[in-house]
């Protein structure tokens, strides 16, 4: 019996340090987030949102495609296409996704299209967008759930 003890023990520490370090690239993912207004007309708004991802851990990590879910005055006004795909991204680095562009259909906001459409064309009445970040970092076969929100004001 007690030569079963001591494999036991090393698969435990084995797991409790894999955890760890899957806890430690998860929590360690950061994103920054950027948009601006690409396009204005009698139909839609076409915004671009650049995301840079960052691991600021010691460990690779592997990033599913994110989505982006644009919100203005807590009314989701746009999203992106959900892309199957994933990136590596080394340790102490950074991964720049190509911009994407979230068209937001005006006439399926309602009350909210004529404010939305004055400050795109007027460059002094700034607008703040809340954009959702929403992907996984899959470390050690472990998959992460990551979300970020941010103010972003174009």
């Amino acid at each position: 019996m007690n030569i079963l003890i001591v494999p036991l023990i090393g698969i435990v520490g084995l797991a409790i340090w894999g955890l760890s370090k899957v806890a430690k690239v998860g929590n360690n993912i950061v994103t920054e987030i950027k948009a601006k207004i690409f396009s204005v007309n009698f139909s839609s708004i076409r915004i671009d949102v650049d995301v840079k991802v960052k691991n600021p851990s010691n460990s690779r990590a592997t990033v599913k495609h994110p989505f982006v879910k644009i919100s203005f005055k807590d009314k989701v006004i746009g999203s992106s296409e959900v892309i199957d795909k994933t990136y590596n991204i080394e340790p102490l680095s950074q991964f720049n996704l190509l911009t994407t562009q979230i068209p937001v259909q005006l006439f399926s906001l309602g009350p909210l299209a004529a404010e939305l459409v004055k400050k795109a064309q007027d460059k002094k009445y700034p607008i703040t967008l809340q954009i959702t970040i929403q992907t996984s970092a899959v470390v050690l076969g472990a998959n992460i759930p990551y979300t970020d929100t941010q103010d972003i004001t174009i």
